[in-house]
Parts: structure tokens; sequence; C-alpha cells
């Protein structure tokens, strides 16, 4: 499944900028993009479990709800959604205060918001696969391997947080060209000021 979500990862940047530079499909191709990558990764989990993994196809023993086991599955995965719909929910009430400030700004915004979106692509997975990891290594009662794979994903996070954060303080304005045309520079000079608040927060 890493594998899976590697490639999918990939694959989503590199059709972000097909749909998006090449097609000229705007936000439209950034939606289809990540829809097209994340439905590719999960046939292709699908694929494999169904040729290697018998393991995992439930049998009529199976289909038995326990309180126990959906506690423990709530469990790890509230704080997961509540992750992803905070970020969500304050994007939205972001994006609602830089709607008053005008066409460029929203511009600028928005090509901000996509070299984000590609560049902190890891995090957000990195948080995912932990907590499968954890689950997986906690049902095994392998709790020297969870600390043990923590602290490797605090070091990942760390490196890379750093290494994104300089790229896009020195980057973030000229990647934005990438986006949006921007014949005055108006624009990047916007998202250069948004990166070099922002960077420091990596």
């Amino acid at each position: 499944p890493f594998m899976f979500l590697a490639f999918s990862a990939c694959l989503n940047i590199f059709l972000d900028l097909f749909c998006i530079v090449v097609l000229k499909w705007g936000c439209a191709g950034a939606a289809i993009a990540t829809i097209l990558s994340q439905a590719i990764s999960g046939s292709l989990c699908l694929v494999f479990i169904i040729r290697k993994m018998d393991l995992l196809w439930l049998k009529k023993s199976n289909r038995v709800v326990k309180g126990s086991a959906v506690k423990e599955l709530l469990l790890m995965g509230i704080p997961t959604g509540l992750q992803f719909s905070i970020t969500a929910i304050g994007t939205m009430m972001v994006q609602a205060a830089v709607n008053l400030l005008g066409a460029t700004y929203i511009a600028a915004f928005s090509a901000a918001g996509k070299i984000c979106n590609i560049v902190t692509l890891l995090f957000p997975s990195l948080g995912v696969t932990l907590a499968t990891y954890v689950g997986q290594n906690m049902g095994a009662g392998k709790i020297k391997r969870i600390r043990q794979g923590v602290r490797i994903t605090q070091v990942i996070t760390i490196i890379a947080g750093i290494v994104c954060g300089l790229a896009v303080f020195i980057w973030g304005g000229t990647a934005s060209r990438l986006f949006v045309a921007d014949p005055t520079g108006e624009i990047k000079a916007i998202c250069d000021e948004y990166f070099h608040a922002t960077a420091w927060c990596y």
C-alpha cells in the first residue's frame, strides 16, 4: 500500500502540472488530477488484494459487528478525521477572507495553495501511513516497534519540513507562474509575501 500511495502522490503532481499547465483546465484540472490519482491507487490496492491477499477477503464469520472493534477503530480514526476536517474548514475560512481582496489576490492565493498542496503532500501521507503502522503493531503487541517507527517518522518530517520550507521561501513566488499568467509580476510578489510568512511554519 505504501508503494501505491507513493506512486499516487507522484502521479498527482504530474497530472496537476499536465491538467493545469498543458490542458489549461485550471481548478477543475487540479480536482481531476487528484481524483484520478487516488482512484488509480485504490484500484491497484484492490487488484493486489484480489491476487495476493486471501486473508483480507471477508467470510461469513467476519461479517459480525463487534462493539470493542468499533470502539478501537473510532479511537484511531477520529483524530485523523478531525485533522483533515479542521484543515479543510480553516482553508475555507481563509479563502472567504481572501475573496474580499480582489481578483489578483484570489489568483495569487489559488496558485500558492496549489504549490503548498504539492510541496506538503508528504506530510498527511506520513500521518495516515503512521496511523496504519501504529494500529498494526499495536494489534501485534510490538510497542517497541511503534516507538521506533514514530521516532523515524519524526526525523523524516523535520528534515522534509526544513527542505520544503526553504524551497517555498526561495522559489515559491517563481513557481506560481506554472499555474497562473502573471504579466505584471504582481501575483509573484503576493506569492513571495505569502511564502515568506508561511514557510516558517513548515
